[in-house]
């Protein structure tokens, strides 16, 4: 049988002629049944309670154990047939922990000790070489895992077998994964604390050589070694002082649940350097001075050139002739001129703007003086700079009620997700039985699609016996002998 494309198998033809012929009364149970059965499984499968994992990265020794604690404490644990994790009802998850916890379990992995014991007397080198690495693993593992925001830690350490040759041997690496507690986060400090743990633990080791990574795949060890904050984390923390400061001063004017600031923070990173040098030209002093004074005289000669000319001169004293000379003077002065050099050095993470917004719950003894005077002490308070471009707001509004310590919104009520389970279950019962009485009202009464009944046939013995002389019996008992065909 072929319609539209689709075929039925051979098998299925003798069924399908079967349901056409059936009685309409007999089609409408049948669909009134199907729309019963799949009511059923709805409101089965919201009744089911929902099931939660329980230690899913569990070795599997240690789930044959937990599945057997389970059982034996009355709850209803299920294996995932597709990730072999146990499962239970999440109302009795937490109960199932404390169960577990109460008898050891999951077990976790060897610790260091565990890990060098197992080492057999007769392994190979490398082989101890490995357990060992394993045991020194695993103690780091465990002790990073203690610290607060980690709930649990693997650690993977690169480091080669001592080599006789210093020249061949590389340097060890370190890699941390960490999976950390619901909504929380490291922070600066503990992301260093971690690295030089682990760097400290392992010889030759470097801190810039270790890769921290969180479960959501995040580098962490990206930032310095000292544990230096990026540029966000800088802010908030900056954000945080000023409202403290904010906090401390209005608090106990105005009271804490009566104000409300908030403070925004623009930072400049980069990073300047400027070099001034002034001149005095009037203020100067001689440093060294060097001179050097020449003086030349020559005599000029006399008499007739020869032997005479050349012998001393008489007793007699005579005349002096002329002298002729020179003199030659030179001079080197250094002066020092009065000179004044400033440098200018200014670090990244200055303040670029400051921007201050403080809202103060509206009160009938509020008035305007008083916010001037809130606006005064909040500017001296966080150093508002107008030149800077720093703003600072102060209104007066009323504020919301305070929501009670401990009230549960309604729609965390615990009795909800009973309430709308029953309520589903109450609108499905209606609608499926809404639904057949219909089907069954609209299907065919049997006496509409069955034949006439035969008229009944009459005795002859029957028409003697009841001939009597009555007039109307007699009559009535001829038309019936007529109309029936004899026996």
């Amino acid at each position: 049988m072929a319609a539209s494309g689709f075929s039925l198998p051979a098998a299925a033809a003798p069924l399908v002629e079967a349901a056409r012929r059936a009685p309409p009364r007999l089609k409408a149970l049948a669909i009134a049944g199907t729309i019963l059965v799949a009511a059923a499984a709805i409101l089965a499968a919201l009744w089911t309670p929902a099931m939660r994992p329980l230690y899913p990265d569990a070795a599997d020794a240690d789930r044959a154990a937990m599945l057997d604690a389970l059982t034996a404490a009355g709850i209803a644990a299920a294996i995932d047939p597709a990730t072999g994790v146990i499962r239970v009802p999440a109302s009795e998850h937490q109960r199932a922990r404390i169960l577990l916890a109460a008898d050891g379990l999951p077990a976790g992995a060897a610790s260091g000790d565990d890990q060098i014991a197992a080492i057999a007397l007769g392994a190979s080198r490398p082989v101890e070489q490995a357990r060992l690495l394993k045991a020194r693993e695993a103690d780091l593992e465990a002790t990073i895992a203690a610290i607060d925001p980690v709930t649990s830690a693997r650690v993977h350490i690169g480091a080669e077998a001592p080599s006789l040759f210093a020249r061949d041997g590389a340097e060890p690496r370190a890699a941390i994964a960490v999976t950390l507690a619901r909504g929380r986060a490291l922070s600066p400090g503990e992301v260093a604390a971690i690295i030089h743990l682990v760097a400290a633990a392992v010889p030759n080791l470097s801190p810039d050589r270790v890769t921290l990574v969180d479960s959501a795949g995040r580098l962490l060890s990206g930032r310095d070694a000292d544990g230096a904050a990026t540029e966000l984390e800088a802010t908030a923390a900056l954000e945080a002082r000023y409202r403290r400061k904010l906090a401390a001063v209005l608090a106990p004017v105005l009271g804490e649940a009566n104000y409300a600031a908030e403070v925004t923070v623009e930072l400049d990173r980069a990073q300047s350097r400027s070099v001034t040098e002034r001149v005095d030209r009037d203020a100067t002093a001689l440093r060294s001075e060097q001179g050097t004074l020449n003086n030349r005289s020559e005599t000029a000669p006399a008499g007739i050139p020869g032997a005479l000319s050349n012998t001393p001169p008489p007793a007699v004293p005579a005349a002096a002739p002329p002298q002729q000379g020179a003199t030659a003077q030179s001079w080197q002065r250094q002066f020092d001129v009065s000179r004044e050099t400033s440098e200018r050095v200014e670090r990244e993470g200055r303040v670029r703007r400051l921007t201050v917004a403080i809202a103060v719950r509206q009160s009938p003894r509020l008035q305007p003086a008083d916010l001037q005077a809130i606006e005064r002490l909040a500017r001296g308070t966080v150093g508002i700079d107008t030149a800077r471009g720093d703003t600072l707001s102060v209104v007066a509004r009323p504020f919301s009620p305070p929501v009670e310590a401990g009230a549960q919104p309604w729609w965390e009520a615990p009795w909800l997700p009973l309430a709308a389970k029953a309520a589903a279950t109450l609108a499905l019962a209606i609608l499926a039985l809404v639904a057949v009485r219909r089907l069954l009202r609209r299907a065919p009464a049997p006496s509409d699609t069955l034949p006439p009944p035969a008229p009944p046939r009459v005795r002859i013995e029957d028409l003697r016996a009841a001939v009597s002389d009555d007039r109307q019996t007699a009559t009535r008992a001829l038309r019936q002998l007529l109309a029936a065909p004899a026996r």
